[in-house]
């Protein structure tokens, strides 16, 4: 039984976070209004997440490391929370899910270790066991 929880939230975090690889949640640079081109991929994730009862999302954001640290972890805690009300208001039960924003404490790097700034600022889900 608990392979199967564990194969069902890798699964499903792995799903969640393919789509938003493929179709990223933007926002406008220094903004926390979700771009009206990522509206589709929120909805798509709010289908998603609605099948699901019992599982915690958490909402990441994430930022480059261009400006000030302090500035970009605020700004990525208000994007994933601006992502979250997003997710409630298409119908998402709120207590199955949080916000939380890492600033730039996971840069995305390429082979030879330079940052990726449009891949730095990005949404992410993870998904535990409720």
């Amino acid at each position: 039984l608990e392979f199967r929880r564990v194969l069902f939230r890798s699964s499903l975090q792995n799903d969640l976070n393919t789509l938003v690889e493929a179709e990223p949640i933007l926002f406008g640079r220094g903004s926390i209004d979700i771009a009206p081109s990522s509206i589709h991929t929120v909805q798509r994730i709010a289908g998603i997440a609605k099948r699901y009862a019992g599982v915690r999302i958490e909402v990441q954001g994430h930022t480059d490391s261009e400006g000030d640290a302090g500035r970009n972890l605020a700004l990525s805690e208000q994007r994933a929370a601006a992502t979250l009300d997003a997710l409630v208001a298409l119908g998402v039960p709120a207590d199955d899910m949080v916000s939380k924003g890492y600033g730039e404490t996971k840069l995305i790097l390429d082979p030879n270790g330079r940052e990726i700034p449009e891949k730095s600022r990005r949404v992410v889900f993870v998904v535990t066991l409720a």
